[in-house]
């Protein structure tokens, strides 16, 4: 089953859902509600969560009762890089009100629809009324119960319960440590733009990030493994 909803349908029947995963609309501010209680980085993302992670994660909320998924393009800030959900917030006031646009797909046409490489089904989604591949979306569970949320800046933020997160991590071996090589590309792009020293920790949304992730205490052990195993490369 795939349906499209127009915006001012998003509103009305999809918002109360899309705010059981999510507060906002970004996934760089801070972006999960509480109830939200294992969340993970996940990178990379190019223009969609690659397999097989998709696949796992499909499979895992499968397995755990759901039947099917939204997708939600999301709008893009005219705020450059605020560094906290309570700016971002204030930039949110210049978005439009309703989402671009969301489609609810059963799970196995979403996978159909979007890792299918047959031409009927590629067809299918690129005549579909809504952008499959936007640079900026959120894919969550139906009932609320999981959700992950990809950024143009090639990287996403995924959560759910333990024991969604435990399950996907299960499939996926690397799942916990993606971070790092997330860490890794921001420092990349600080050497690329001749920034000294690229410290990852310039990006001053990244701490706000890691701390609602991972809580404080985790956070701060991320960035302390990542600054003696992977500067070592150098």
């Amino acid at each position: 089953m795939i349906r499209i909803f127009k915006k001012s349908e998003f509103n009305l029947e999809i918002k109360p859902i899309f705010n059981q995963v999510f507060l906002y609309e970004d996934p760089l501010y801070e972006p999960f509600s509480p109830i939200i209680l294992k969340r993970v980085i996940i990178f990379p993302c190019y223009s969609w969560i690659e397999s097989p992670l998709i696949d796992a994660i499909m499979s895992v909320a499968k397995d755990l009762g759901d039947t099917g998924c939204y997708v939600s393009e999301l709008p893009i800030s005219n705020c450059f890089f605020p560094w906290s959900a309570e700016i971002y917030a204030k930039c949110s006031n210049e978005l439009p009100k309703d989402l671009p646009m969301t489609g609810y797909f059963s799970i196995d046409d979403f996978l159909r629809i979007y890792t299918s490489k047959e031409e009927k089904d590629i067809e299918e989604g690129a005549n579909l009324s809504i952008n499959i591949c936007p640079p900026k979306f959120a894919i969550y569970s139906a009932t609320g119960k999981w959700g992950a949320m990809i950024s143009e800046e090639h990287f996403g933020v995924l959560g759910g319960s333990p024991e969604f997160i435990e399950q996907v991590n299960w499939k996926i071996l690397d799942l916990e440590e993606q971070v790092y090589e997330f860490l890794d590309y921001l420092r990349s792009l600080l050497k690329i733009s001749n920034r000294n020293p690229p410290e990852v920790t310039r990006n001053k949304w990244l701490l706000p990030l890691l701390n609602h992730i991972y809580k404080q205490d985790k956070a701060e052990e991320i960035l302390v493994f990542f600054q003696k195993e992977y500067l070592s490369r150098d």
